[in-house]
């Protein structure tokens, strides 16, 4: 124990500060070397905690030591019986079957032993078989005649290369050739030049191995020697091929005087003669340090000692002086190389996000809003390595809310090791927008912690035609950034991976992702990869083990296998409605229309219900610029044609056909390329120069270049679409005038009744485009569809399949639709503006609608909105878990025909408080009487917290008669009609929520369930009984009361049975599994009596015996009205409890 204590406090600094290469480095070597087994291997790999593995280095040394501390009396023996090695003689036949471990326990003196095993010339193979068995390395402190101090090493053979190898595989440069030898040719092309043919990294590791194998059998004839220099060992092992003697591994023995006595350091050796010095266990320190040496260093070498840059395996004679430590802000500060190209990259990201990619320029410091991110909880499935979303719910959304400055500054699962972010959202929610901003800021001088960011656009990583690559290649070749990255910096991001941050825009349009959750045993690749490939090992913390990955999606199914590899999630939710006014301001700002502009678009309670959406918001600011004071049309179809007739308008080049052909040519490509999942194109394959030439011009495309072959730098050009709302109008346009499309297959593209496989995540607009295509207004169809000259069979097509439409919608089973489903129907009927299918969704639409932790967003519930006040039905509504805003609440709140609603009790007072703040006391006297809270269940904090918002709003309601708008509000049915109320926190705040519970009860007068139970159990103990005891006289409408599970003992039982004759409406008390004996069954038997009202009492799985069933027995027979009474608990014998329940029929076991 004193060892480990002394071993320690080194080892954890080491680690400590150590990068997680080398960590990684040496429990590798540990592995190889058999120090620790392959399970241990991987438990220390997955340690997060630094200090913990310390320790338990720390303890698989003091093992590996533990032999030669107990030969430490036989090799005091051996020192004072001998000096001399040449003075003694031993029989060869001693060594025949005996390993060294049965020879140092043997009676053989140490001396003898040493000198007879350098004298043989040959080891048995026995002896080197049994090499297994003997201890990983013995050093042995003694003095020569001179009285100097030298450490002789009792080497074992595999076991010194155990400790050679070790120290051997630190020295190396740890980001240069680890890299390369664990991934081949993934991490430079230089390596996969210099190995053609056959030659791979494994003739490389057998030729070491070979030399080991013959160092082993030459440490086998002679102990090892290592002249201590000053207080310390050094060990300088720098001949392996891929070791560039970048650090050292420093072991430090000194010896300790007792009783606080100064230490004796051991001074440099003069002469490599042997000699003793018995150690104690106080005698040993050791010290792990990493320390930079020079990158050239020339060892002497004399006759005893062999070459250290040719041999692998022998300890190097260190007379050189200690090198001088390197101080932390060195160690900081960039290289001039790496420094030099961070400037150069973060004035790249300046110049390129300084505006918003739109057709005129703004900046995106001006324009950029701070959309709303949350930190979503996975959850893992039963099978397998794959997790899924669970939706976050609405009362823990305050503290899941996650700012843009603390993106990287979360809880992360392994801070050693590489961490991913994932952020993801539905098409336009400006996640890309988002990336923008983050590398403009660390352009700024934000975002210390890195000194690289690598942004990748994977729309054209989707393009690229070559499948093979290296990670080089792909950080200075492919990424949007400055391409003029040297071997240096790609060496310094090696060794540095911690400082980079790569980012992937548009993850999900990544190919080959098949491998990117594969178990992380699986082999390193050796050969030169696809992106995908590469990524996978990225991925996998195989390579830049330690950089920080940020990746930005659609949600997909596809999405969820990765979920469980994730560090955190995060959902970009959108704008808030004021969010989205402050950008409507921001950019107009300075426009001639400036104030028209923004009153137009919020006047138009449609279009402005989907400016949550950041480029859906953005589209309509274009579309009204584009059409000047111009009245909106009331769908997003019509807004789109106009904005498109308004382009065409102005061109006078082309005819009307040639734009209309232009136009559904360009509709094909958005299809196809749809079908296949893809979003980016080349030149080649537009149809024809024309259309590509159409859509350049008018803004519907946009062009990015990228390298298409790597060897010869060719630049190529690829187009994407200007919008997610383009590429969805193109889609909708071109299943309306595609002939191939009949009009009895169209309706599936509606996805209401099956989720078709070819719909991508990004297509939620093209339901409601297809159907407000075919339902245009006769002169925007005329204009739009068939052009100036019109053309018959095109328009007698889209009748048909208008009609069809029409037949499909009458013909669904709207009553048996979930949210999802229902919603986009309403979204799809508002869009054709046809007045008859409205009526016939209002007639067909369920009165009970659930909306039970489906996002609401501002446009559903526009839409919602529009079809209920058209009805002549009552609805009730249930809110919770949607994530409705106040407005929109309240627009479904004042309904007349909505009866009644559901939502979070925090969002219920929130519209209260806005109503009564803006004296609208109808309005707030119908959302009081509609809203049911019953029964309400307290599961955290929060919810704890909303009732108390609900008692103090209630009260602030009471100091007032009248309210201000002259109705009576004093009260609230939520509180004054509250029946039942569940409490399950858990027993981790169950106590304090229970405390602050107590005091808001006796405010509810019809509380009549009262429901302490929990799975979790709350464990609320004496303690809160106590307090709950306190109020129970005043809940005198209670007739159940459930305290079961919570850890109630005999003095919590005591408190209890005061207060219970006080309830004069209890009809249920269950006190079931709690820790009750006895003397609280003694007091409960004594207050039955009193109970008139009581029924039902269940006290069963407590810790009543024999005697407490007794007198609760014998209470009965003065309780004629209660009916059963569950007495059955562990410590009553059997034949007791058969007994009772002879003597009174209402007792039962459960």
């Amino acid at each position: 124990m004193e060892l480990f204590k002394e071993i320690l406090p080194g080892v954890r600094e080491t680690v400590c500060n150590a990068s997680p290469t080398q960590i990684q480095a040496l429990l590798n070597l540990m592995l190889e070397g058999r120090v620790i087994s392959k399970e241990y291997h991987q438990t220390l790999l997955h340690e997060r905690d630094r200090d913990d593995l310390a320790r338990k280095i720390s303890l698989t040394f003091v093992e590996k030591c533990a032999m030669q501390l107990n030969c430490q009396d036989a090799i005091s023996t051996a020192s004072a019986r001998t000096r001399i090695l040449s003075d003694n003689t031993m029989d060869p036949g001693i060594l025949a079957g005996k390993s060294y471990l049965e020879l140092l326990y043997g009676d053989v003196d140490l001396p003898v032993l040493y000198k007879q095993i350098a004298e043989t010339d040959q080891p048995s193979d026995n002896i080197i078989d049994d090499q297994d068995n003997n201890p990983d390395v013995f050093y042995t402190v003694e003095s020569d005649e001179s009285g100097e101090k030298v450490c002789l090493c009792s080497d074992t053979g595999e076991a010194y290369d155990k400790i050679a190898a070790l120290a051997e595989y630190l020295l190396k440069d740890q980001q240069e050739k680890p890299e390369e030898d664990l991934f081949g040719s993934l991490v430079s092309d230089e390596t996969a030049a210099e190995r053609p043919g056959g030659c791979t990294e494994a003739k490389k590791r057998r030729s070491c191995s070979d030399a080991l194998e013959a160092k082993r059998r030459k440490v086998v004839h002679s102990p090892a020697l290592c002249v201590i220099n000053a207080d310390s060992i050094t060990i300088p092992l720098g001949c392996s091929p891929v070791s560039q003697s970048n650090f050292h591994v420093q072991f430090s023995v000194t010896t300790i005087s007792p009783a606080g006595r100064p230490p004796k350091a051991f001074e440099p050796s003069e002469t490599p003669n042997l000699g003793y010095c018995p150690l104690s266990m106080e005698d040993i320190q050791v010290i792990l340090a990493f320390a930079p040496l020079a990158q050239h260093v020339d060892f002497p070498a004399g006759p005893d000692v062999a070459d250290i840059n040719t041999c692998p395996g022998e300890v190097e004679v260190d007379r050189r002086p200690e090198t001088p430590p390197v101080h932390s802000e060195q160690a900081d500060k960039l290289p001039d190389h790496a420094e030099a190209f961070c400037r150069r990259l973060k004035s790249h990201f300046r110049d390129a996000c300084r505006f918003v990619p739109m057709e005129r320029e703004v900046s995106l410091d001006h324009l950029y809003i701070e959309s709303g991110m949350v930190q979503c909880p996975t959850e893992s499935r039963n099978t397998g390595r794959s997790a899924e979303l669970r939706p976050c719910d609405p009362r823990e959304k305050g503290k899941a809310t996650v700012e843009r400055s603390q993106l990287f500054q979360l809880p992360w699962k392994n801070n050693s090791r590489t961490k991913i972010v994932l952020i993801f959202g539905k098409a336009g929610m400006g996640k890309s927008l988002l990336v923008q901003k983050i590398c403009r800021d660390w352009s700024d001088g934000n975002l210390p912690e890195y000194d690289f960011i690598f942004r990748f656009d994977c729309r054209k990583l989707s393009l690229l035609l070559e499948d093979r690559y290296s990670l080089k290649h792909l950080l200075f070749e492919l990424s949007d950034g400055f391409r003029e990255g040297n071997d240096e910096v790609y060496k310094y991001i090696l060794q540095c991976p911690e400082k980079a941050l790569l980012v992937f825009d548009g993850f999900e349009e990544l190919k080959d992702q098949d491998g990117f959750t594969a178990c992380s045993d699986s082999p390193p690749y050796r050969e030169p990869l696809g992106i995908g490939a590469i990524l996978a090992a990225i991925f996998q913390k195989k390579v830049l083990n330690g950089c920080t990955l940020l990746l930005t999606a659609r949600p997909k199914d596809k999405l969820h296998q990765y979920l469980s590899r994730m560090d955190a999630v995060l959902e970009v939710v959108g704008f808030s409605m004021q969010q989205a006014e402050l950008f409507l301001t921001r950019y107009f700002e300075g426009s001639p229309c400036y104030g028209e502009a923004v009153d137009l678009i919020k006047n138009c309670p449609y279009l402005f219900s989907h400016c949550y959406n950041p480029d859906l918001c953005r589209f309509i600011c274009e579309t009204v610029c584009e059409m000047g004071d111009e009245e909106l049309p009331s769908t997003l179809t019509s807004l789109f044609v106009k904005f498109l007739l308004q382009k065409l308008a102005h061109s006078a080049k082309k005819g009307a056909p040639q734009r209309h052909r232009n136009i559904a040519g360009l509709a094909q490509v958005a299809w196809s390329f749809g079908q296949n999942h893809q979003n980016a194109l080349t030149s080649y394959q537009f149809p024809s120069t024309e259309v590509m030439e159409f859509a350049l011009n008018y803004g519907l495309v946009v062009p990015f270049t990228f390298p298409e072959n790597s060897s010869s730098g060719k630049q190529e050009c690829g187009y994407v679409f200007s919008s997610f709302v383009v590429q969805n109008f193109l889609i909708a346009l071109h299943l309306v005038l595609a002939k191939e499309i009949k009009d009895k297959i169209l309706t599936k593209y509606l996805r209401l009744l099956t989720k078709s496989k070819k719909f991508l995540s990004s297509w939620d607009l093209v339901p409601r485009f297809l159907s407000g295509l075919l339902f245009l207004r006769e002169s925007l169809s005329s204009s739009f569809h068939f052009g100036e000259e019109g053309d018959l069979d095109i328009e007698k097509m889209v009748t048909k399949k208008q009609k069809s439409l029409s037949k499909y919608i009458r013909k669904l089973k709207i009553r048996d639709f979930g949210p999802d489903k229902l919603l986009e129907l309403l979204h799809c009927v508002h869009e054709t503006g046809d007045q008859y299918l409205l009526k016939h969704l209002a007639l067909e639409v369920r009165s009970d609608l659930s909306f039970l932790g489906f996002p609401l967003t501002p446009s559903n519930v526009y839409v919602l909105h529009s079809v209920l006040r058209r009805s002549t039905r009552e609805f009730a509504l249930d809110l919770r878990g949607s994530t409705i805003n106040s407005e929109g609440l309240r627009q479904l709140v004042i309904l007349k025909n909505v009866t009644s609603f559901r939502a979070s009790l925090s969002d219920a007072v929130q519209l209260w408080r806005h109503l009564w703040e803006a004296q609208e006391g109808e309005q707030l006297q119908s959302a009081m009487e509609k809203f049911i809270v019953v029964p309400f269940k307290a599961k955290t904090m929060k919810d704890i917290d909303d009732l108390s918002a609900l008692v103090h709003t209630q009260e602030q309601l009471s100091k007032s008669k009248v309210d201000s708008a002259g109705s009576n509000t004093r009260l609230i049915p939520a509180v004054t009609e509250l029946r039942q109320l569940e409490f399950t926190l858990g027993p981790a705040c169950s106590l304090k929520g229970l405390q602050k519970l107590v005091g808001l009860l006796v405010a509810f007068p019809a509380l009549q369930h009262l429901d302490l139970d929990s799975p979790n159990e709350n464990e609320i103990g004496d303690e809160g009984v106590t307090s709950l005891s306190s109020v129970l006289r005043q809940l005198t409408s209670l007739e159940t009361l459930n305290l079961s599970r919570n850890k109630i003992t005999d003095l919590g039982a005591e408190q209890l049975a005061k207060a219970l004759p006080s309830l004069p409406s209890l009809k249920t008390l269950s006190l079931y599994n709690n820790s009750i004996g006895d003397a609280g069954a003694e007091h409960f038997a004594k207050i039955l009596p009193e109970m008139a009202s009581l029924r039902v009492l269940d006290i069963h799985c407590n810790k009543i015996t024999a005697a407490g069933a007794q007198h609760l027995t014998n209470s009965l027979r003065k309780c004629p009205r209660i009916q059963s009474v569950a007495l059955w608990n562990p410590t009553i014998p059997h034949r007791v409890l058969d007994y009772l329940r002879q003597l009174d029929s209402r007792i039962r076991l459960l």
